[in-house]
C-alpha cells in the first residue's frame, strides 16, 4: 500500500504540472531530474508543499518561475534550500515580479504555498532541471589563470579570497559557437565582480558583469571562445560561483525553444514575427558598451492575451525593474532604459499561439544627469553622439559645433525628445558653423522637432533660456556623419532591379501617392547586408517594407516611417525586396540606404525558383535560407557504392501543413518514402539503406518562413560485413576499409 500511495502521489503532481487549479490544500513530491509545477489558480486559506528530492546525491536543481501573480504581502510562495522547512530559506514572495531563479546547495528543494482568506491572484508556474554538482572546482584562494579547451567542459570558484585576479580562458570545438551556463553563483555585490567577454581575451566585447547572488542567464558566443575574469576587492568574500561551457553548431530559435540571446551591436531587432510556440521562456539582452540609454520600438504585438507575455526588464536580469509587461494584439509604446542594458523576455503557456512580435531598437548617449547648469561651447568631432540637456537653468547659452568625419559626409541630426518653454527657451539650428549661416528652423515648447540634414559638413545647434524661473525637462537628439546621397527623388512610380553586389539607393525627397520599388538580387550564395543613413518619413503614413526575399510575397523583415532609422538588416538569402509608399497628404525628406553582400560558403541556398541539385560529394550541405511560394527543389545525392547516407538536420522552420519536405531512400522519388515534414520542429537524423537519397521541398502560394539546413555524410555500410559463424584469423592490407561482424555465433575467436 507504501507503494501504490506514493505512485498516486507522484501522479498527482505530474497532473498539476501540467496547469490545474489548486483548490484544496496538498503535499506533493518527486524524484523527477526535470519538470513543470504551479497554480494556474487557487483558492483561499491554502497549504501546499512541492518536495523536489532527487535520488542522486551528487545533482542540485534549478528551479525557474515563468508566471508569477499571488496577492501581494498575503499570498506567499517560499523556497527552502532543503527537504522541509527547516531548512535554508532561499526567499519568500508575492505579488507580480517573477521570483528567481534558484540553484539548491544539494539534491532537494522545498517550495511552500500558503494563500490567506480574501483575494486570490491568477497564480504561478515553474520549471526545474537538474544538473551534476561541478567536481573539481577548488577554492580561488590566489590569482590564477587557466587555460580550458574541449566541447564542454566546467569551471567556477568554491568560495575565493581577497585582492584576486583570476581568469578563465575558454577555447571550444572549431567552427561552432560556445553556450556558457551558470550553475551557482554568490559574491559580494558591487565589490566582487565576474566578467564575461565574447572572445579570446579582454580586447574582445564585454558580455556582461555579474555580483550578487542573481544568477546570469545562459551566455552564447559569437564563436568558439569565452574569456571570464573574477576580481575581488580587499574585504569580504562570499561562497563563489560555478559555471559550465557546451559547444552548439546552431543555436536555438529563441521563439520555439528556451533560449538566451545576448544583443552587442548599437541598434537591431528582436522578436518572433513569424509565430512562437507553446511552453516558451526565452530573453533577449541587449547589451551595449558604453554610455549609451536604449530605445525599443515595437513594430507589432499579437500574443495570447492574458496569457502570452512580452516583458521589458531595465537590466540585465528580471530581477531590474520592469518597463512593460505586454499581451494581446495593441501595439504598446516606445520604451527607453535608464542604462545601457534591457532584457526583453517572452513567457507562453501550453495552449493558445498567436502570429508573435517584433521591435527594433536603437542606442543613444546618455545625457549628463546635471544638465545644462551653465553656459558652454562644445566642439564635436566624432562620428556619432548625442547633444542635449537633461534639464537646465534660467539664463544658459549652449553651443553645439557638429563637424563631420570628412568634407565628403554630411551630418543627420535626430531629436529624440524636446521640452522647452514655448517662445522663450529657443533651439536654433544653423546649416553650417555660425550664425551667418542659413538657419534651418527654431523650435520650442514640446513637439519634436523634424530632423535635418546638412548641405555640407558643418552643423551649428544653438540654446538659449531665459531669466524668467520658468524651466522644462530639456530635449535630446543624436546625431551622425553620413556619406552623402546622390539618390535621385522619388516622384512617380517606379520598380529598379539592382544586381550589383554592393550599391546605394532610396529618395532624396518623394511625392504623393508613390510606390516604389528596389528588388536586390546579388550572386547566389551570397547574403544581403543593408544599411539605412538617413530616414525621414510621414509617421504611420509614408512607409519604408522590407521583404526577406525576391518580392512582397516573401515573409516581411519590418515596416518603418517616421524619423527613426531602420536597424541594419541581413537576408537569408541572395534576395531582398524593399518598398517604399506614400499617401496623399505631406511629405518629408525621404531616405537614404546602401547594401553589401556577403560570402555564406555555399551556393546551394537559392530556393526562390525551381530547382534541381546534384550532390555527389562524401560530405556537404544543403538547404533553403528562405524559399518561394510555389517552387519545386530537390536533391539527389549520391556517395561511394560502398557507403551509405546519415543525414542531419541543424535547422528548420517552413509553413505548417503547407510547404513539405520529403525524404526518399532512392535516387528520385519513385524510392520508398523515409520521411515528410513541415513545421519548427528539427526533424531527427535519418540513415539511407543504400548510397544514394533524394529529398524533394514543394512549397504552396501563401506564406513562407526560414526554411532549413542540412548536413549529410556518407558512411561504410555495415551491411558488406559478413557474419562472423566461426573462428577466423583475416590479414587486412588496403589502405583503408572497414571490418566487423554482422552478428556472430557462439564460441567465436576471431582476429584481423
Amino acid at each position: 500500500m507504501r507503494l501504490h500511495h506514493a505512485a498516486v502521489l507522484l501522479i498527482a503532481f505530474v497532473t498539476i504540472s501540467a496547469g490545474s487549479a489548486c483548490t484544496s490544500s496538498h503535499a506533493y513530491s518527486t524524484s523527477a531530474e526535470s519538470g513543470h509545477f504551479g497554480c494556474d489558480s487557487y483558492g483561499a486559506r491554502l497549504t501546499t508543499t512541492w518536495l523536489i528530492q532527487l535520488t542522486q546525491t551528487n545533482k542540485q536543481i534549478l528551479l525557474s518561475f515563468d508566471f508569477f501573480d499571488t496577492e501581494a504581502n498575503y499570498d506567499f510562495v517560499r523556497i527552502y534550500d532543503g527537504p522541509s522547512t527547516a531548512s535554508p530559506l532561499l526567499g519568500a514572495y508575492s505579488g507580480s515580479v517573477i521570483p528567481g531563479p534558484f540553484t539548491s546547495s544539494a539534491n532537494s528543494l522545498l517550495i511552500s504555498f500558503i494563500s490567506d482568506a480574501y483575494v486570490e491572484g491568477n497564480g504561478f508556474r515553474a520549471s526545474w532541471s537538474s544538473f551534476v554538482r561541478a567536481e573539481g572546482i577548488i577554492p580561488c584562494d590566489t590569482s590564477r589563470d587557466v587555460a580550458l579547451e574541449g566541447y564542454s567542459g566546467d569551471f567556477g570558484c568554491n568560495g575565493y579570497g581577497n585582492q584576486i585576479h583570476s581568469s578563465w580562458s575558454i577555447t571550444g570545438s572549431p567552427g561552432e559557437r560556445l553556450v556558457l551556463t551558470f550553475h551557482t553563483f554568490e559574491t559580494e555585490a558591487i565589490y566582487d565582480i565576474l566578467t564575461v567577454y565574447d572572445g579570446a581575451d579582454a580586447r574582445a566585447n564585454v558580455v556582461g558583469t555579474y555580483s550578487g547572488r542573481s544568477i546570469p542567464p545562459p551566455i552564447t558566443a559569437t564563436g568558439n571562445q569565452f574569456y571570464v575574469t573574477l576580481v575581488t576587492d580587499y574585504s569580504l568574500t562570499s561562497s563563489g560561483f560555478s559555471a559550465s561551457w557546451s559547444s552548439v553548431v546552431e543555436f536555438a530559435d529563441p521563439c520555439f525553444n528556451n533560449t538566451n540571446k545576448i544583443l552587442i551591436p548599437q541598434q537591431g531587432y528582436v522578436g518572433c514575427p513569424y509565430g512562437y510556440g507553446n511552453n516558451v521562456n526565452s530573453t533577449w539582452l541587449i547589451n551595449v558598451v558604453g554610455d549609451f540609454i536604449i530605445r525599443l520600438n515595437f513594430l507589432a504585438l499579437n500574443t495570447e492575451e492574458g496569457a502570452d507575455f512580452v516583458t521589458i526588464y531595465d537590466g540585465s536580469t528580471t530581477d531590474s525593474t520592469v518597463l512593460g509587461r505586454f499581451s494581446g494584439t495593441i501595439t504598446p509604446e516606445p520604451v527607453t532604459s535608464s542604462g545601457n542594458r534591457m532584457l526583453i523576455l517572452l513567457t507562453t503557456d501550453s495552449r493558445n499561439i498567436a502570429s508573435g512580435f517584433s521591435a527594433s531598437y536603437e542606442t543613444v548617449h546618455a545625457l549628463q544627469p546635471g544638465g545644462c547648469s551653465r553656459s558652454g561651447t562644445f566642439i564635436l568631432t566624432s562620428s556619432q553622439d548625442s547633444i542635449g540637456c537633461n534639464g537646465y537653468l534660467g539664463g544658459v547659452t549652449e553651443e553645439w559645433h557638429i563637424s563631420s568625419r570628412s568634407p565628403s559626409e554630411v551630418i543627420n541630426l535626430t531629436w529624440q525628445s524636446f521640452d522647452t518653454e514655448g517662445g522663450h527657451d529657443i533651439v536654433y539650428v544653423y546649416d553650417g558653423n555660425s550664425t551667418s549661416d542659413p538657419l534651418v528652423y527654431s523650435a520650442s515648447g514640446s513637439n519634436i522637432p523634424d530632423p535635418v540634414v546638412s548641405t555640407a559638413d558643418w552643423l551649428l545647434v544653438i540654446f538659449v533660456a531665459d531669466n524668467n524661473g520658468i524651466e522644462k525637462g530639456g530635449f535630446g537628439a543624436i546625431f551622425e556623419s553620413i556619406i552623402v546621397s546622390d539618390n535621385a527623388p522619388c516622384t512617380h512610380d517606379q520598380n529598379y532591379i539592382l544586381t550589383e553586389q554592393e550599391g546605394t539607393f532610396g529618395c532624396d525627397g518623394y511625392g504623393n501617392g508613390v510606390t516604389t520599388t528596389w528588388q536586390i538580387h546579388v550572386e547566389s550564395g551570397y547574403l544581403v547586408m543593408l544599411e539605412f543613413h538617413s530616414f525621414f518619413t510621414e509617421l504611420l503614413y509614408d512607409y519604408v517594407t522590407i521583404y526577406d526575399g525576391p518580392d512582397a510575397n516573401s515573409e516581411s523583415l519590418g515596416r518603418w516611417s517616421g524619423a527613426f532609422r531602420p536597424p541594419k538588416i541581413s537576408s537569408a538569402s541572395n534576395f531582398l525586396f524593399v518598398v517604399f509608399t506614400s499617401d496623399s497628404g505631406v511629405t518629408r525628406s525621404g531616405f537614404s540606404a546602401s547594401y553589401s553582400s556577403v560570402f555564406t560558403g555555399s551556393d546551394a541556398d537559392s530556393c526562390f525558383s525551381n530547382q534541381q541539385y546534384t550532390l555527389t560529394d562524401p560530405d556537404g550541405s544543403f538547404g533553403c535560407t528562405g524559399y518561394a511560394g510555389n517552387v519545386e527543389i530537390t536533391w539527389a545525392i549520391t556517395t561511394a557504392s560502398d557507403t551509405i547516407i546519415e543525414l542531419t538536420f541543424t535547422d528548420f522552420l517552413t509553413e505548417y501543413n503547407y510547404d513539405r519536405l520529403r525524404i526518399y531512400d532512392g535516387p528520385n522519388s519513385q524510392a520508398h518514402l523515409l520521411a515528410t515534414y513541415s513545421g519548427y520542429l528539427i526533424p531527427d537524423a535519418i540513415r539511407s539503406t543504400s548510397n544514394k537519397l533524394f529529398l524533394s521541398f514543394i512549397t504552396d502560394e501563401s506564406v513562407q518562413y526560414d526554411g532549413f539546413t542540412a548536413q549529410y555524410h556518407s558512411i561504410q555500410d555495415s551491411s558488406l560485413v559478413s557474419a562472423c559463424t566461426s573462428s577466423t584469423h583475416t590479414t587486412i592490407t588496403k589502405p583503408s576499409g572497414q571490418f566487423g561482424c554482422n552478428h556472430y555465433g557462439n564460441s567465436i575467436d576471431s582476429n584481423w
